[in-house]
């Protein structure tokens, strides 16, 4: 990703960052990207301090965490567009202490064409705030469709799990390439809404037939089952 004339520097224990001299250096956290390109550089360049994917050089000042000494880490992602309780729900019934919740962008939604990618990671960030789980925002810097395929197995940890709902899980036969993504899926967590036991035991199958060392564990049902964000979006 090209630089785009992008400088940070720190002062005491806050990073400064800026777009072109001719701009004033302004707190991160503070910081209004001008274009919505702005804003996926610096979602590419904070997600980058995670090193989740490689080493690379951090700035502690960030405060964020170094997750390239792990040897499990739980995956939820998704557009979360907008994030509910349902959402919190799943994590908190995750039987998992490090989760990184993965905020991604659908590029085929004309809603989430029109949201800011750093807005959105900090909205989120915000709300998560006085938990425990992580918000990672290197996906928002994405122009293009993101399947897990393309990043999970690139991961540098050892132990990989995944939250998904059981609509998704019903369809994961489906997903791009997915003979591949769940050989490297440790335990896939499928958090309760729509229950076509049908699929889902279909789905389970399809899991023991092509990874039986990957478990598939049911999270308990909660008062939020009902949510969902694309009809929140259309109220």
């Amino acid at each position: 990703m090209s630089d785009m004339n992008f400088e940070h520097k720190i002062e005491g224990e806050e990073v400064l960052i800026r777009f072109g001299e001719s701009h004033p250096f302004v707190p991160i956290w503070d910081f209004s990207p001008a274009t919505v390109e702005q804003a996926r550089f610096v979602c590419h360049w904070i997600g980058v301090q995670f090193q989740l994917f490689g080493k690379s050089q951090v700035i502690p000042e960030l405060k964020l965490p170094d997750l390239s000494t792990e040897e499990s880490l739980t995956f939820f992602p998704g557009t979360f567009s907008p994030w509910h309780q349902g959402h919190l729900a799943c994590l908190d019934l995750t039987p998992r202490e490090k989760i990184i919740v993965c905020p991604d962008l659908n590029p085929w939604k004309v809603d989430d064409k029109k949201e800011c990618p750093w807005q959105v990671y900090k909205t989120l960030r915000n709300y998560l705030k006085d938990t425990n789980y992580i918000v990672y925002p290197g996906f928002l810097a994405k122009k293009s469709e993101n399947p897990t395929v393309s990043w999970l197995p690139k991961v540098q940890v050892e132990n990989k799990d995944l939250i998904i709902g059981d609509d998704s899980f019903e369809s994961l036969p489906q997903w791009k390439d997915a003979s591949q993504l769940i050989k490297n899926i440790r335990t896939l967590f499928v958090c309760p809404r729509h229950e076509n036991q049908d699929l889902l035991k279909s789905s389970l199958d399809w899991v023991e037939e092509h990874n039986s060392n990957c478990e598939v564990v049911t999270l308990n049902n909660h008062d939020y089952q009902h949510l969902s964000s694309t009809e929140l979006r259309e109220d």
